[in-house]
């Protein structure tokens, strides 16, 4: 057998460029997604820091003897709107929050207020 040296090298070419095009491929692909992961973390974080930010507010105000029942938070990004009611256990209040974020949608969680020890006991989101 003769060793063609024209033979081999075209598919040695051929296949380098291809893993090459498959790795860029692949990489491009997860840069993509990690994009796509960053920017559904960052809305997150923020529907986080507004529903934080309307608690705390709105324990302040029940601290003051302030107590309304259903009120509306406008920040920058987002509405936060909250109703009271009255929970299972006495001297609570149940507050309810929806935070709706300008292009996501709404999210909903829940804080409990003990009256007599003035402040939120707990809290948790529903989605």
């Amino acid at each position: 057998m003769r060793n063609c040296q024209k033979g081999f090298t075209y598919p040695l070419t051929l296949s380098i460029l291809l893993s090459t095009c498959l790795f860029l491929t692949m990489s491009a692909e997860l840069l993509l997604t990690e994009r796509k992961i960053a920017v559904e973390l960052a809305a997150i974080q923020q529907q986080d820091y507004y529903f934080i930010a309307a608690l705390k507010k709105t324990e302040q105000d029940f601290q003051s003897k302030n107590m309304t029942y259903s009120g509306r938070y406008f920040f920058e990004n987002a509405t936060v709107s909250f109703t009271t009611a009255s929970a299972g256990v006495p001297q609570q209040q149940k507050v309810t929050f929806t935070v709706k974020l300008n292009n996501r949608p709404a999210v909903e969680g829940y804080a409990f207020y003990d009256i007599n020890q003035k402040k939120m006991v707990k809290w948790m989101k529903k989605n």
